[in-house]
């Protein structure tokens, strides 16, 4: 244990007890006499309190000037890290235990660390790969980014440190300690919540001090050429250099007259002459409207761009270049990406200025020199206006200008999207809104959404495989329809046993097949002697001619009964004209209060607001068609009504022949009332049994469509599956026809009765709810059904298994 303000190391045994031999004994608590005494004998005190005293680290051999780390080496041995801190040096002292004294031999002072030593542990480093180290002396220094590691090394009982020349980077070193955790080497990364990190070795880059490139001869095919200027994308970065030297003419050594073309290994006849140092362009490429992947970005900081250079002796048909790129340090080395010449010079002083700014020839070399700069800045400009057709196609316009390309098509690009994804889209807007407003076109858009290797192939339309398995599926209600009615015991208690089909009724639900349901062609009669033999009675010549209620009784066992009569024999259960009465009763109620002032006001003779039926042929007292109009004015639950007069007006186009079929005498079609009584005639009710079974039953789903989104893990955070259900709603919202009407699920509200698609929904495995993947409820965010709440406790042991039923 180190007492760095005092200078002062223990020794501490396994049960953390100070050792004291070879230490010299202080006083810490002088003996005292007891307050309470005996009557008789010598008197009781408190002996005096010693405690070892230590070693004093600045009387030792090796005099520690600012011990800060200690670090156990082995049995009696010990190194502490000792600083110099006028001389801003720091060195390792080691400490061995001889007898009652100890040795002291100290290392190099390590001129290796970059500032003043902070911390130190022994133990083993990873290497490449996670591969495990000998165990080293990791010296941190006070700047933090990184730690040193050394060799101890023993020889003649005295020992030294050698630095290797390998790389142990630091991340977020907090400065609290280097520790040792299982014999690898650890330190705390973080300041708020510290982390205890492996010291793990990473590969330092060894480059060649020097290397030459000579580039083949470009040859411009005119004598005399004036090569203007080389540009090349890479990186030269600080302590790196790329010198250039080119040689040019008209003729090649190897190339004889008679021959078509030069051989291989010709070379240009010339010295090479060396060119100025080339420059780091501030605005990148000189080439137009390039993407992004070769537009690099250029960073000075770290020499990385497009470098030019103005080529001063380069003159004849053929040129030669030999680059030299050099690394002084070893670490880092000039690359090269691509090489750029330009030829010929377009001459500014030439074409534009007398012959007489070029007698003197230092003053026309300087003049040309320094025009060359204006024609390429106007060169680049005019490059940019002749290749603006790159603009406008989706492959080769830049990134930056995608928006403004977006924006001939009136489409807002997400930025959360990969540029491929905004390329494709715009390629392929005319295919996109030619699908818009349809399943596919709702799938295209999603797909781009939330599919990061979005195939382009969707654009041309549907295919078999859009809906396998982990894609996004949209669900049109109409296709989850039932087939068949199903009848959970349709048949009254008392006729448990055989039905008419000869199955057992007390087996549960039941096939009912269309065939045997109820048609107008029966009348009133038919359906009131079904209603008696459902009952197991018949039928009274008074219930035969009565118009069959298409409404259930007020008590609750024979409503269940109506209801199940009417499934089996109907094929649905009547309810609009039941939900119509009961509005149509709450209206005068409240219009009239009592039931007395409405039979005075309607010459009618109800005992009761609830016996009220709706008029089925146009009222005769003046009250009563006020009321009846008043109603039909309100807006409160019409939208059946209204959607029964549009199927009669559509049907008969004029009330006249309405009238006619139906046998009523309403005014126009706006006063006609839904049915809550079979109607009389076969036209009528031949319109009502096709509105409410098969009418009604489309509109409620042919404009309904499901979402469903797959789901990689069901234990993804909440906030990030509800963000992505938002986003499915937006895009849906902005995509689908205006009459639709959707919902967006997961993929656990997948497999649900009655709406599942055989062979589609119904795959095991795809969203079902197996309880190892369904997460715990959480209030707020979790979904009825698609969640957990407690449970029994799962059975443990390697013998049994808990499955979820």
């Amino acid at each position: 244990m180190l007492d760095r303000a005092h200078r002062q190391l223990w020794e501490l045994d396994c049960t953390l007890a100070v050792i004291n031999a070879g230490h010299a004994m202080i006083e810490v608590a002088s003996a005292q006499i007891d307050d309470f005494q005996p009557l008789s004998g010598p008197p009781r005190e408190q002996a005096a309190q010693r405690f070892p005293g230590g070693l004093d680290l600045a009387k030792t051999a090796v005099a520690l000037l600012d011990p800060i780390a200690i670090q156990s080496h082995g049995e009696g041995r010990v190194m502490v890290l000792n600083r110099d801190l006028v001389q801003q040096r720091s060195q390792v002292v080691r400490l061995q235990r001889d007898g009652d004294g100890w040795g002291v031999d100290a290392s190099q002072w390590l001129d290796a660390l970059p500032a003043l030593a902070h911390d130190m542990v022994y133990a083993a480093g990873l290497g490449q790969g996670g591969a495990s180290e000998e165990a080293r002396l990791f010296i941190a220094s006070e700047i933090g980014n990184q730690v040193h590691a050394f060799d101890v090394i023993d020889h003649d009982g005295r020992f030294s440190l050698r630095a290797p020349a390998e790389l142990y980077p630091l991340r977020r070193y907090g400065g609290r300690a280097l520790v040792a955790v299982a014999g690898k080497a650890h330190y705390d990364c973080g300041s708020a919540q510290p982390r205890w990190t492996p010291v793990v070795q990473q590969h330092r880059q060894r480059f060649a001090a020097q290397a030459v490139l000579v580039t083949p001869v470009f040859d411009s095919d005119e004598l005399g050429t004036v090569w203007d200027k080389l540009l090349f994308d890479g990186s030269v970065p600080p302590d790196c250099e790329v010198e250039i030297e080119s040689r040019a003419g008209d003729e090649l050594s190897g190339w004889f007259d008679g021959q078509s073309q030069p051989a291989d290994d010709a070379q240009v006849i010339g010295g090479w002459l060396r060119e100025p140092q080339p420059r780091l362009r501030g605005d990148g490429p000189e080439l137009p409207w390039l993407r992004r992947e070769a537009a690099r970005v250029t960073r000075r900081e770290a020499g990385s761009g497009t470098w030019e250079l103005l080529l001063q002796h380069a003159r004849g048909r053929y040129l030669q270049l030999r680059l030299t790129l050099r690394s002084r340090n070893g670490t880092t080395a000039p690359r090269l990406r691509a090489l750029r010449l330009w030829a010929p010079r377009f001459s500014y002083p030439q074409r534009f200025l007398p012959a007489v700014y070029r007698e003197d020839v230092d003053n026309g070399d300087f003049l040309e020199r320094w025009l060359a700069n204006c024609e390429s800045s106007l060169t680049q400009i005019e490059d940019r206006i002749v290749n603006v057709e790159s603009l406008f196609d989706a492959r080769s316009v830049p990134q930056d200008a995608l928006p403004w390309l977006a924006g001939w098509f009136d489409l807002a690009l997400d930025p959360s999207w990969d540029e491929r994804r905004h390329r494709l889209l715009v390629q392929h807007a005319m295919d996109f809104f030619r699908w818009r407003g349809t399943v596919h076109g709702l799938r295209i858009a999603l797909s781009l959404a939330f599919e990061s290797d979005f195939d382009p192939i969707v654009f041309d339309g549907p295919r078999a495989q859009d809906e396998g398995a982990g894609r996004i599926r949209i669900v049109e209600s109409y296709q989850t329809r039932l087939v068949e009615t199903l009848v959970a015991q349709a048949l009254p208690p008392a006729q448990v046993g055989l039905d008419q089909t000869g199955l057992d009724a007390s087996a549960g639900p039941r096939t009912l097949q269309r065939g045997r349901l109820w048609t107008p062609a029966e009348g009133n009669a038919g359906l009131a002697d079904r209603y008696a033999a459902w009952q197991q009675r018949t039928a009274t010549p008074l219930e035969q001619i009565t118009p069959f209620s298409l409404a259930p009784p007020n008590d609750t066992d024979a409503a269940q009964d109506w209801r199940a009569f009417a499934s089996a024999e109907l094929g649905f259960v009547p309810a609009v004209g039941a939900a119509e009465r009961a509005r149509w009763q709450s209206f005068l109620q409240a219009r009239y209060v009592q039931v007395d002032a409405l039979n005075h006001a309607h010459a009618s003779a109800w005992t009761g607001f609830d016996e009220v039926l709706l008029p089925a042929a146009p009222p005769t007292v003046q009250a009563a068609i006020d009321d009846w109009r008043d109603y039909c004015a309100r807006g409160v639950g019409s939208r059946e009504r209204k959607l029964w007069q549009d199927f009669l007006a559509r049907r008969y186009r004029r009330i006249e022949r309405l009238r006619a079929v139906h046998a009523n005498a309403w005014a126009d079609f706006e006063q006609v009332p839904l049915p809550d009584r079979l109607p009389a005639s076969f036209a009528a009710q031949t319109d009502w049994l096709q509105f409410e079974r098969q009418l009604l039953a489309m509109h409620r789903t042919a404009h309904r469509f499901s979402v469903l989104l797959p789901v990689a893990s069901v234990i993804a955070d909440p906030y990030a599956l509800e963000q992505r259900l938002g986003l499915a709603r937006r895009i849906v919202e902005l995509e689908k026809p205006a009459h639709t009407v959707f919902d967006v699920r997961f993929y656990w509200a997948f497999n649900r009765v009655g709406e599942a698609r055989l062979g589609l929904d119904t795959q095991l495995g795809a969203g079902s709810r197996a309880s190892e993947l369904i997460p715990d409820a959480v209030v707020g965010r979790a979904y009825l059904g698609a969640s957990f709440v407690g449970g029994r406790e799962r059975l443990s042991g390697r013998d049994r298994l808990s499955l979820e039923c």
